[in-house]
């Protein structure tokens, strides 16, 4: 469900970032009445949003509970990895421009072909899990890494396209995979209160996605934005086989805990 809720997001993101560009032709005011879809979401969840009774849980037994601290883990990790995805949309415009790559305004489709990544990445979801299953997640981060190398090198737009559209496939599972090991990691009784925690990483690490930029400019003493995703593809490098080591380590340790 996670990884079909991605999906739509990232379809409909595509769909409406191409309807606002060809809305834009006629004037970037009217580009905000896009927005107005937001009425008919509002009564198609009042009409067909069903209502489930709250969970009866002895307020002792809930204020007892406790989430564990590998949730937060997750959480920040869940939050990294959109911030990463979120260097698109801040800086690709200005990539694009400062390269002579292609116009401002193409930024825009590939943004929603990035999105269109996110689509597909999300529904396999389900099947990339029973496939991969612990291998799943280093290997979404190498693709992400990998998208970040072909673009900090990127000299025509084919090969943009092709960066943005890794990275949006990394994300469309990334992002269920969090929202799952959250539900499987925290009391079922406090999950709203984790699930509300994830969120709130995720957007606090959109928000401060400019400042990791400005961040990395001034620590390579570089104000190149491919310098800037060249140092993203040696963070998710590290981060991929760091994972892979953490794995196989506590996998030895279950295998002689058995033993």
């Amino acid at each position: 469900m996670n990884g079909i809720q991605t999906s739509i997001n990232g379809i409909g993101g595509a769909i409406f970032l191409s309807i606002g560009g060809f809305i834009a032709a006629l004037g970037w005011r009217d580009v905000f009445m896009t927005y107005f879809y937001a009425v008919i979401l509002l009564i198609l969840v009042i009409a067909f949003l069903p209502k489930f009774p709250p969970l009866q849980v002895e307020q002792s037994v809930k204020s007892s509970t406790k989430l564990p601290k590998f949730f937060y883990a997750v959480a920040i990790a869940g939050g990294l990895h959109t911030m990463m995805f979120a260097l698109l949309p801040t800086n690709l415009s200005l990539f694009i421009a400062d390269n002579g790559i292609g116009s401002v305004s193409s930024s825009g489709y590939l943004i929603a072909f990035s999105l269109v990544g996110v689509f597909i990445g999300g529904l396999s979801i389900t099947r990339l899990t029973k496939v991969l299953k612990k291998s799943l997640v280093p290997l979404e981060l190498g693709l992400m890494a990998g998208g970040f190398l072909i673009i900090s090198s990127a000299h025509a737009v084919w090969t943009v396209a092709l960066a943005v559209f890794m990275i949006g496939l990394s994300e469309g599972a990334l992002f269920p995979l969090s929202f799952i090991k959250t539900s499987e990691v925290v009391p079922k009784m406090i999950l709203t209160t984790g699930i509300s925690l994830l969120l709130a990483c995720v957007y606090i690490c959109q928000f401060l996605s400019p400042l990791f930029v400005q961040g990395v400019e001034a620590l390579l003493h570089s104000d190149s934005t491919r310098d800037v995703f060249t140092a993203v593809v040696v963070g998710l490098a590290v981060v991929a086989v760091g994972f892979l080591l953490f794995s196989r380590n506590k996998k030895r340790a279950t295998t002689s805990y058995v033993s």
